[in-house]
C-alpha cells in the first residue's frame, strides 16, 4: 500500500466537514481481519438457516442449478477476443475518423455484453460468506481511517455508529477513497477506458462522456445526428399536431354556406 492521504469534503447534517483518509496502519490491519474472521465464523453457524455459501461451493451450485453453464464461460472468452480484435484495429490506426469512432461503439456494446453474460455470477458472489465478509472488513477500514483533516481524530465515534451512518454522504465518500487507497480504484474509471480516451482524444465525446461532432462540439447522438436538430424536430412536430387540433376549421352549411355552430356536445372523431 502507498504512504498517502485522501483528502475529501463531505456534508455532515447541513454542515462541510473537511476530512482525511489516512494512511492504514498495523493495528487497524489486524483489526479488521478479526472482524472478518468473526464474520466468517458467525455467517458458518448460521449458515443452516440463511442458506449462504462458501465461494469454492459457489461456482458448483451455479452449474448444479443452471445459471452459470459452460457456454457462459466459453461466451465470455469470446466476446473477450472479440473486443481484443477490434482494439488491434483501432491501435492499428490509418482509417477514416468515423470508422474509429465505430470501433469504440462496437467496444462499448461488446463491453456491456459481457457484463451482462457475467453479472450472472457475479451477483450471486457478492452474497457469498467471504463477500459478506469483505465488506465488513472494508467498512471498518472506512470507520478506522477516516479522520478529520485538522486534528486527525476519528470522525465516527465508534464502528457500530459508522454502520448506523452507511447512507451519510462522509461515509459514500470514504468509502470510495479507501477503495482508492487499497486496491487503486479510479472514481473515473469509465471516463479512463481506452475507447473513451480515444473518443475524447478526436473530439467525438466530451469530458461527461457525451457524443459530440467533432469538429463543432455540437452534441450529437450514438449515431451522429444533431441533438440540437432532433429537439427542433420533436417540438415541430408537437407544434404541428397542436395546430391541426386547434385551427380544425368547421363544415358549413350546404346551402347558405355558413360555418355551422355546433350546439351538441359529442364525442371526437
Amino acid at each position: 500500500m502507498q504512504n498517502i492521504k485522501l483528502d475529501f469534503e463531505a456534508k455532515d447534517n447541513n454542515n462541510v466537514v473537511k476530512l482525511t483518509v489516512k494512511p492504514i496502519v498495523f493495528e487497524d490491519r489486524e483489526e479488521a481481519d478479526r472482524v472478518y474472521a468473526a464474520r466468517i465464523a458467525s455467517l458458518i453457524r448460521d449458515r443452516g438457516n440463511r442458506k449462504l455459501l462458501l465461494r469454492d461451493e459457489l461456482e458448483q451450485f451455479l452449474k448444479d442449478n443452471g445459471v452459470w453453464t459452460e457456454e457462459d464461460e466459453k461466451k465470455i472468452q469470446s466476446i473477450s477476443k472479440e473486443i481484443e480484435q477490434l482494439f488491434n484495429k483501432l491501435k492499428k490506426g490509418g482509417d477514416k475518423a468515423w470508422n474509429g469512432r465505430q470501433l469504440c461503439i462496437n467496444i462499448m456494446d461488446k463491453r456491456k455484453e459481457m457484463l451482462k453474460v457475467a453479472s450472472k455470477k457475479q451477483q450471486l458472489d457478492s452474497v457469498t460468506i467471504e463477500s459478506i465478509a469483505e465488506n465488513d472488513r472494508l467498512d471498518y477500514y472506512v470507520y478506522s481511517c477516516t479522520v478529520y483533516s485538522d486534528d486527525g481524530k476519528n470522525f465516527w465515534e465508534s464502528f457500530e455508529d459508522m454502520k448506523n451512518d452507511r447512507s451519510s454522504d462522509v461515509y459514500l465518500k470514504s468509502y470510495v477513497n479507501v477503495m482508492k487507497y487499497l486496491y487503486g480504484v479510479d472514481p473515473e474509471y469509465e471516463k479512463n477506458l481506452p475507447e473513451n480516451k480515444w473518443l475524447r482524444k478526436y473530439g467525438f465525446i466530451n469530458e461527461n462522456l457525451e457524443y459530440t461532432d467533432r469538429k463543432t462540439g455540437e452534441k450529437v447522438d450514438k449515431s451522429g445526428n444533431s441533438i440540437k436538430q432532433l429537439e427542433k424536430e420533436i417540438q415541430e412536430e408537437r407544434e404541428l399536431l397542436e395546430g391541426e387540433i386547434k385551427e380544425e376549421q368547421p363544415f358549413v352549411d350546404d346551402e347558405t354556406n355558413e360555418p355551422i355552430q355546433i350546439t351538441q356536445t359529442v364525442q371526437s372523431v
